[in-house]
Formats: structure tokens, C-alpha cells, sequence
């Protein structure tokens, strides 16, 4: 085995490539060892708030739990470059977006270079339910009236004709507000309604209606009255 490297070696250092020999050499000497990465972890909802008790998965073996602050750090063995897959289990009222995530090994170093800092690895947990909050205001001829929500009364405006309500319910899903004014069949116009969609994110809506009364009928003109003829007696010379 040495006369063997011996026969090889001999060329290269005619050549003085030393750099080449030692890599050789070393390439003899076995596999090279597994590093140790630091991976840490954030997990919040709509990229602000953070997510405590999400469960965290590497290579298929749960790691660890977020803390209140929504964050996890743990060691990692392997090799730069390396593909770790990740799997995120939220809390119940969340779901994961996504739920499987990898996470690549890679040496990121301070800027003096003597130090190794953690890979940062960001997720999501998203809120199954959103919150929805209606503003309704109505003026004009009325000021309270009877405020539906999918056809099933919530309250009532106030006396300054404002009130305000709150459901909770499905990302993308719709619903309609109606005013109702089955209490004054002259109100214009009667039992108006709007719908609304929520979206992915907690959302305000405004329902803003203008009433009026119908206009008065014009009085008709009463005839004038005749005036009463007056006779005039012919003199008579």
C-alpha cells in the first residue's frame, strides 16, 4: 500500500504541488466529521405575533415546543449544505402555513468571522377564525333601528343612530348586514342590506344608510269661489 502512494505521490512532488499532496493525503485518513449547526426557530401569526407551544419536528423526531415568545433553538448534526426537513404542528385555533418546511445547514459566520451564528429558520401559524368587527351608522329621517346579521337581529343602533358588533368566523367567508324597518313602512329605503367578505387577516366594515321620508303630497288648489252676481237696476228716464 505505501510503494503503491509512493508511486503516486513521486510525479507530484517533482511537480512541488504541495497543496495537492496534502489533499491526498488527507482524503486517506477517513471521512470527514459531522459538524454541529445551531437552528433557531420563530413562529408567528400574521408575521408579528408570537406563537407559543407550536411543536417542531427535524428528520421526522419532534425536537421541542416554542416558548412565549414563539421562538426554539436546538443543535443540529450534519454537513454544510444538508437538507433537513421540518415538520410544524400548531396550537389548536391554528393552522400551520406550511406545515412541511426545510431547513438548509449552512455556516454563517459574524463579521470578524470568528464566530458561528445561528440559521435562522421563520414559520407560520395562522388563525383558523378571524375577527370581524360591523360599524353601522344611520341618519336621516330615523336614528335607531334593528341591525341583522345573516338575517338574525344583534341590537340596535343607538339613540345618535351608531352601533357596533363583532363575529367570529372563517377566513373567506361571507355575511350580509341589514337594517331592519318594518317598524316605519315610509322609511326610503326599506331593509337595506350590504354583504361583506372577510378576509385572511382580522377586518373592520363600515354599513353606513341615509333615510329619508317620502315627500308630502302637494295640497290640491281649492277652486276659488264665484263671486255672487250683482244686479243692477236700468234706470228708467
Amino acid at each position: 500500500m505505501m510503494a503503491f502512494l509512493s508511486d503516486i505521490l513521486r510525479p507530484l512532488r517533482q511537480r512541488r504541488s504541495a497543496p495537492t499532496v496534502a489533499l491526498l493525503l488527507a482524503c486517506g485518513c477517513g471521512a470527514p466529521e459531522p459538524l454541529t449547526f445551531v437552528a433557531h426557530f420563530s413562529v408567528t401569526a400574521d408575521e408579528k405575533t408570537p406563537i407559543a407551544g407550536a411543536q417542531i419536528g427535524a428528520r421526522g423526531k419532534a425536537v421541542g415546543s416554542t416558548d412565549a415568545a414563539g421562538e426554539l433553538s436546538i443543535r443540529l448534526r450534519g454537513f454544510e449544505g444538508d437538507r433537513i426537513a421540518i415538520r410544524l404542528v400548531c396550537p389548536g385555533g391554528y393552522a400551520a402555513s406550511p406545515a412541511d418546511s426545510t431547513l438548509i445547514l449552512r455556516s454563517v459566520h459574524g463579521l470578524g468571522g470568528e464566530e458561528r451564528r445561528p440559521v435562522d429558520h421563520a414559520l407560520g401559524c395562522q388563525p383558523t377564525k378571524r375577527d370581524a368587527v360591523v360599524l353601522v351608522h344611520v341618519s336621516g329621517a330615523t336614528a335607531s333601528l334593528p341591525v341583522k346579521i345573516d338575517g338574525a337581529v344583534v341590537g340596535q343602533t343607538d339613540g345618535l343612530g351608531f352601533g357596533h358588533f363583532h363575529l367570529r368566523t372563517d377566513p373567506g367567508s361571507r355575511f350580509e348586514v341589514s337594517l331592519d324597518t318594518s317598524s316605519n313602512e315610509k322609511l326610503m329605503p326599506q331593509n337595506p342590506l350590504q354583504a361583506f367578505e372577510v378576509d385572511k387577516q382580522d377586518d373592520l366594515f363600515v354599513f353606513d344608510r341615509s333615510f329619508k321620508l317620502p315627500p308630502k303630497p302637494k295640497a290640491k288648489p281649492k277652486p276659488a269661489k264665484a263671486k255672487p252676481k250683482v244686479h243692477i237696476p236700468t234706470r228708467l228716464n
